[in-house]
């Protein structure tokens, strides 16, 4: 076992993040309230989206381990839900992924779905629900570090929402309605 520590990776910023990371995308689906949970994200992938967010979750709900099924309900990790997805093995299916003339739906060599198992049974491939942003509303620095270092290793970034304008927003103290607290944004 090799004992040297690991290097902590470099922090991109602006276009190298977007370049590197997200792999440039052009066609983006932005995160929509109660529309943008993994089915929705895997049918507009289907039709060409190449990054897509979550739907705003509430970071201190969401951190909170009282709230299971809140988290279950957003971003199931402990299921894998997110950042992996089930495709149902049809026949359809089976014969576009073994055409040598489609590509395959996974760029993963070790994805079931490359190798095109007749099987009725779900393939799972690991790589299709990224590149991924989750985006959390918060109001507290701490709420949200908590809720990001959940999905840490599920996602390519997190995304805070500063733009909601709805009543609930303004009611949770999140959204738009931090716009007036630099000092809170900048705190977390």
């Amino acid at each position: 076992m090799d004992s040297t520590p690991t290097q902590p990776r470099e922090k991109l910023e602006g276009y190298e993040f977007y370049r590197k990371v997200l792999g440039s995308p052009k066609f983006i689906v932005a995160p929509m309230v109660d529309q943008s949970e993994l089915a929705f994200r895997t049918l507009t992938r289907r039709y060409g989206a190449e990054l897509v967010y979550t739907p705003m979750i509430n970071a201190k709900m969401f951190s909170d381990p009282t709230h299971k099924y809140y988290r279950e309900q957003y971003f199931d990790i402990a299921s894998g839900e997110e950042g992996a997805f089930t495709l149902p093995s049809t026949a359809s299916t089976s014969a576009a992924v073994s055409s040598s003339t489609s590509p395959p739906i996974c760029k993963d060599a070790d994805c079931p779905l490359v190798a095109a198992s007749t099987s009725t049974a779900a393939s799972i491939c690991k790589d299709t629900d990224r590149p991924l942003i989750v985006q959390f509303c918060a109001n507290s620095p701490e709420h949200l570090l908590a809720a990001a270092k959940l999905v840490e290793a599920h996602c390519d970034a997190v995304d805070i929402n500063l733009g909601c304008p709805q009543d609930i927003a303004r009611r949770g103290h999140y959204g738009a309605f931090l716009m007036d607290d630099w000092d809170l944004i900048y705190k977390m």
